[in-house]
C-alpha cells in the first residue's frame, strides 16, 4: 500500500514539474542518470502550412510553426545528429558522451521537403529520408498514403467493403480518418497479393479515379538526388513497395530488402545509409528470418514502429522510435515514464530492505 501511494505521489509531482519550462533540463538529467544515455529516433510524417489552403489535413501532419518550436526545444536537450552517427553510438563504435535525437522523415512529399529544408539549414539539423523504390520511381503513393488520400478525396458519403463487417459514414474529416484507419489496420495483416485485391475493392467502393497531385506529390529521383548533395540530408530504405511483412513470401521479402537496397545504393551513393524502416504489419514468427536477411545483405540497423527510446545494447534491428506529430506523447512524457520506472524500482528495493530490517 505504501509503495503504491509513493508511486502515485511521485508521478503527480513529475507530471506537474514537466510543465515548468526550466525544469525540463532537470528532468532530462535525472532520466539520463536513472536509465542511461539514449538515442531517440523521431519519425516525422508530413508538414503543412496553415496559412495556405490545404486539400485536407492528415492527422499526423505537423504545422510548420509548431514543428520548428518542437525541433528547437528537443535540440537544446538532446542535440540532433545524423542517423549514421547514432548507429555508430548504439553499436559502440563511437563515444557516447550524451543523449541525442535523430530526425527521420517517413515520406518524401515535395511540399514537406520545401518547408523542412530551410528549417533544418537554419538550425543545422540532419535528416534521414526513408524511401520506397516504387514510390519515388513512379510518383505513386505508398499504399497507406493512397488509402488516406482516397478517403479524403472521395465524394462518397458512406463506405463499405466485403472484408469488414460494418459500413462507415464519410460526412466529416474525422469520420474519413476513422474509416481509413480501420482499413489500414485490417490490411497490415494481409500478405501482398491479398492486400492488392482488397485495395482494388476499396478503390471501386470509393469511386476509382486517378490519384492527382492536388494535395501533394512524392519527390522524384532527380529531386532527391539534388537534395542528397546537401550534407544534412541522407536516405534510408523503406523497401520496394513498403508491403507489410505479414505472411509475405520469400521472393517478395527479397524484393523489399535486397533489391530495394541495391537500387537505392546505386541511385544515391554515399548519401544512402543502409538502415531499414519497417512497414506496418509484422508477424513475429518471421522476425528472425527478416533480421538474418537484413544482416546478411549489409544493413546496419532497422527502425520499427514500436514506441520507445534506444540505449546501447538494444537490438539494432528492432529499434523503437517516437512519432513527431501533434497526436502523440511528447519526449518529456517518455522521459518521465523512464524516470518513474527507475524510481518505482528504487522504492521496491528500498521498502523490501526496510521490511527485512524490521
Amino acid at each position: 500500500m505504501l509503495l503504491k501511494t509513493s508511486q502515485e505521489s511521485l508521478k503527480k509531482i513529475f507530471q506537474y514539474v514537466s510543465k515548468v519550462p526550466f525544469a525540463k533540463s532537470i528532468i532530462h538529467s535525472l532520466s539520463e542518470a536513472a536509465s542511461g544515455k539514449s538515442i531517440v529516433f523521431f519519425s516525422l510524417h508530413q508538414i503543412i502550412n496553415k496559412n495556405q489552403n490545404n486539400f485536407y489535413v492528415n492527422p499526423r501532419a505537423f504545422d510548420v510553426e509548431k514543428l520548428t518550436k518542437s525541433l528547437m526545444e528537443i535540440n537544446r536537450t538532446i542535440p540532433f545528429i545524423s542517423l549514421s552517427e547514432a548507429v555508430d553510438m548504439l553499436k559502440g563504435e563511437q563515444k557516447f558522451v550524451r543523449s541525442h535525437g535523430v530526425l527521420v522523415l517517413e515520406v518524401p512529399y515535395v511540399k514537406t521537403l520545401k518547408i523542412l529544408l530551410p528549417i533544418l539549414e537554419k538550425l543545422s539539423l540532419p535528416v534521414c529520408i526513408m524511401l520506397s523504390v516504387n514510390s519515388i520511381s513512379t510518383g505513386e503513393f505508398e499504399w497507406v498514403e493512397e488509402i488516406i488520400y482516397r478517403f479524403h478525396s472521395s465524394n462518397k458519403m458512406s463506405f463499405s467493403v466485403s472484408y469488414i463487417d460494418r459500413s462507415f459514414p464519410l460526412f466529416s474529416v474525422d469520420e474519413r480518418n476513422v474509416a481509413a484507419r480501420n482499413i489500414i489496420d485490417h490490411l497490415i495483416h494481409c500478405r501482398p497479393a491479398i492486400l492488392k485485391q482488397k485495395l482494388a475493392e476499396m478503390r471501386n467502393a470509393l469511386g476509382d479515379s486517378t490519384v492527382t497531385i492536388s494535395h501533394d506529390r512524392v519527390a522524384t529521383i532527380a529531386q532527391l538526388k539534388e537534395l542528397g548533395e546537401n550534407p544534412l540530408v541522407h536516405f534510408g530504405a523503406a523497401g520496394y513497395f513498403h508491403w507489410p511483412f505479414y505472411e509475405i513470401n520469400p521472393d517478395e521479402v527479397d524484393n523489399e530488402i535486397i533489391t530495394a537496397k541495391e537500387k537505392l545504393s546505386f541511385l544515391f551513393g554515399e548519401a544512402f545509409i543502409p538502415v531499414f524502416y519497417y512497414p506496418l504489419g509484422f508477424e513475429k514468427k518471421h522476425n528472425q528470418d527478416i533480421v538474418d536477411k537484413l544482416i546478411i545483405n549489409g544493413y546496419e540497423a532497422a527502425i520499427t514502429h514500436s514506441l520507445g527510446i534506444c540505449h546501447p545494447g538494444d537490438n539494432m534491428f528492432r529499434l523503437p522510435c517516437l512519432p513527431l506529430d501533434p497526436t502523440t506523447k511528447s519526449f518529456d512524457q517518455y522521459q518521465l515514464m523512464g524516470l518513474s520506472d527507475a524510481i518505482e524500482e528504487f522504492l521496491l528495493v528500498t521498502l523490501a530492505q526496510d521490511k527485512n530490517l524490521s
